[in-house]
């Protein structure tokens, strides 16, 4: 009899060891899309008169990668700068350029389509962004 008390003891206890092996785990990897990359301080650019405010990079409704830019005019007197980007999106290489006036005081915001995929440019693309021109 104390045979199958043992037996039964055991049984017990591989059923506890086992109970955690059995259940379903979870899904694993990423919960969503991608974050957003932060995109860099903008280089070569000046620090008065039309300047960057902000600028960011985002996916457009056709998949193509957007670049928002928030220009200031800084100084006393409406300005022109040439914005510049660089951008780099797999193989791709691509510049894109727009002249923009913003009178003094005021915020101007633009919205320049790179001509990359935005799943292109996730896969380690760059994006550098400059203002040429007196303003």
């Amino acid at each position: 009899m104390q045979r199958r008390g043992l037996l039964a003891r055991l049984a017990a206890l591989g059923v506890a060891a086992l109970a955690g092996c059995t259940e379903a785990s979870g899904p694993t990897g990423p919960t969503g899309p991608p974050a957003s990359p932060t995109p860099p301080t903008p280089t070569d650019t000046p620090t008065s008169g039309i300047v960057v405010e902000s600028w960011d990079v985002k996916n457009g409704t056709d998949g193509s990668l957007i670049v928002p830019i928030v220009l200031k005019n800084t100084g006393d007197r409406t300005g022109s700068r040439k914005v510049l980007l660089d951008i780099q999106a797999g193989d791709e290489s691509v510049e894109r350029t727009r002249d923009v006036t913003v009178p003094a005081g005021e915020t101007k915001r633009i919205e320049i389509d790179a001509g990359v995929t935005y799943e292109a440019f996730l896969n380690d693309g760059s994006v550098d962004l400059r203002l040429e021109g007196e303003g």
